[in-house]
């Protein structure tokens, strides 16, 4: 089965200000989009699918406005010269924990078949005002210990797309996506020990139940958005109707207005030739 939820952040503080519309994408390609806004720029964290046959560094992409992340400036942040975990580099991701900029990513062995080699792992950068000014060093591999981890014996290590989670009052999660006891690819949660950094064995919270979710096509991927934690929802889609894990995805944005019960209201996905209003920040 096709992974098909793709995370993105998008952080920041709104205020009254002139904005100017935007168009998506407002990145092509851009799969696996990650935006956090720092000292007065969004910044996009990105696999570099330019490249899409090795998927063997991560870019980072800075601009004032949402829609100028189409061509903002573009840098380097991670390349890595370890062959257990320089190959397809997915789903890199910014945070800022304990004032340091982190970033979380999965990647595999370049010396095997892909993909059960892959892992979550987590880079640290800086505690500098913008993730654009770190630099960064590997940090861990977050994998549970044998007997704890996936497949039909808790012993399949494999993981992809892990995120950050933190409950106040409740303690810090890691998030991602494994292979269950039935062989499915299922979302897991384990609690995630930022002073060690380690984490527990993996608990599954989702599996693919729905017809949606075991259509391994993607024939309609603009209909599948994630949980986001801001007024902005940054995704990854193909207007490719087969679906597509190649250079045809690019990154769109679009608000999200928040119900009474503050649950999230994504809306419908607008074609790219729809002309939005960014956040008002701008």
């Amino acid at each position: 089965m096709n992974f098909l939820l793709n995370f993105g952040v998008l952080l920041g503080t709104l205020y009254a200000a002139r904005v100017e519309a935007f168009q998506n994408p407002i990145r092509k390609p851009g799969p696996d989009p990650s935006v956090v806004f720092a000292n007065g720029f969004y910044h996009l964290i990105d696999m570099d699918s330019r490249t899409y046959t090795s998927y063997d560094h991560i870019e980072i992409t800075r601009s004032k406005t949402l829609g100028g992340l189409l061509n903002g400036e573009t840098k380097t942040i991670w390349t890595d010269k370890n062959t257990t975990r320089n190959a397809n580099m997915w789903a890199p991701e910014i945070h800022r924990i304990d004032t340091v900029w982190h970033m979380f990513y999965s990647s595999c062995d370049s010396s095997l078949p892909c993909c059960d080699s892959c892992h979550t792992r987590v880079l640290r950068g800086c505690n500098k005002a913008t993730p654009f000014d770190c630099t960064y060093t590997h940090l861990a591999d977050l994998v549970p210990p044998t007997g704890s981890q996936g497949g039909p014996k808790s012993d399949f290590a494999f993981s992809i797309d892990g995120t950050y989670l933190e409950i106040p009052g409740k303690g810090r999660y890691h998030v991602l996506s494994i292979i269950n006891k039935d062989r499915l690819q299922s979302i897991a949660i384990t609690k995630l020990d930022t002073t060690k950094w380690t984490v527990d064995g993996w608990h599954v919270i989702s599996v693919p139940d729905q017809p949606w979710e075991k259509n391994t096509t993607n024939s309609n991927p603009n209909s599948i958005t994630a949980v986001n934690e801001a007024p902005h929802n940054a995704f990854h889609a193909t207007s490719n109707p087969k679906g597509s894990c190649g250079t045809d995805r690019f990154t769109l944005a679009q608000k999200v207005t928040f119900k009474p019960n503050n649950s999230p209201q994504f809306g419908i996905p607008q074609p790219l030739s729809a002309v939005l209003q960014p956040p008002s920040g701008e």
